[in-house]
Order: C-alpha cells, then sequence, then structure tokens
C-alpha cells in the first residue's frame, strides 16, 4: 500500500498518514531530536520513516473514544474530525512523536493487551451462586505497549474524559 497523507478535507482517499517525511523531519530537527538509525549510523531512510508514520497513525486511529467523530465517512482516518480544525497540529506532532518511537524500539497494538499491562489467559464465570474468576499472565513474547507522554499529552484534548495518559471509566448496569 502506498504511504498517503491526510489533508484538512478528509477527503484522500487511502490516507494512511498524518504527517509527512519532511513535517516528520522538520519536527524532530526543531527539537535537536537525532533521527540516525543506531543499525547503520546514518539517517534512518525515508522509505522507515514512512513505515513509522503510518505504524504511528494507525495508533493514534485505535485510540478508543474520540469526543467527537470523522469529518466524513469515508475517510480512513479518524483526523479530521468534524469539528471544523482539519487536521490540528498538536495531533502532528504527536504523529512525530510516536513514529520517533517506532524507529527507536517500536510501539505496539495488541488486542489482548490491558491498560494495565496484564494479559487475560483464562476466564471462568458461574452463575448460581455468581462465581468469576479470571487469571493474569504475560506471555514471554509480548513487549509492553511503550508510553510516549508528549504525544499523549498533545492527544488528550481530543480523547473522551480528556485521557492523556490511556485509563477509560467502566460502567457496569
Amino acid at each position: 500500500m502506498p504511504f498517503v497523507v491526510q489533508d484538512d478535507t478528509g477527503l484522500i482517499a487511502d490516507a494512511n498518514a498524518y504527517i509527512s517525511v519532511q513535517y516528520f523531519k522538520d519536527y524532530h530537527i526543531d527539537r535537536s531530536n537525532g533521527i540516525v538509525d543506531p543499525a547503520t549510523g546514518v539517517d534512518f531512510t525515508d522509505s522507515k520513516i514512512q513505515g513509522a508514520i503510518v505504524v504511528a497513525t494507525d495508533y493514534i486511529n485505535a485510540k478508543p473514544c474520540f469526543v467527537t467523530g470523522s469529518l466524513t465517512d469515508t475517510q480512513t482516518t479518524i483526523f479530521p474530525l468534524d469539528n471544523g480544525q482539519g487536521i490540528p497540529k498538536s495531533v502532528k506532532n504527536a504523529t512525530a512523536e510516536y513514529a520517533l518511537a517506532q524507529l527507536f524500539g517500536g510501539i505496539e497494538l495488541s488486542a489482548g493487551f490491558e491498560v494495565l499491562n496484564r494479559w487475560i489467559t483464562s476466564e471462568r464465570s458461574k452463575v448460581g451462586p455468581i462465581e468469576e474468576e479470571i487469571t493474569y499472565g504475560r506471555p514471554a513474547n509480548l513487549a509492553t505497549v511503550r508510553k510516549v507522554p508528549v504525544a499523549e499529552r498533545l492527544l488528550g484534548p481530543y480523547l473522551c474524559n480528556n485521557d492523556r495518559f490511556g485509563s477509560f471509566s467502566v460502567f457496569r448496569g
């Protein structure tokens, strides 16, 4: 799939990125962040940066709750939202932060990984007289989801309950 940057209209077909490679480079150069690949000793290639930007965009899109919906029903990214702001600079900057984290060790999306860094390995329920048992573990091959505090803070205003650090509320009825 080609690298396609979304614009402020949300109309770019098959968009899979919030920022360009040049935006990523400019953002990190402004902050004196090194973008040198430790494996080669030279700057990361554009194709590696593109891949990291796509992962970062996917990571943002996978957040569980945003304060409002997407601008169009057909866009392939969450942003722009339907609040008339286009893609906010803070979202672009968060994408650059997550992409850098991806290049230097990775961020992971794991469906079974809970916010509390526990993996549910088994569950048992019983209806009468109500019993419940949950066993937690952590497979050896599962990497911990890396927190990127700057990016989480930048996304905070767009997440439900101004959720800057990935917490959420559970309501049982």
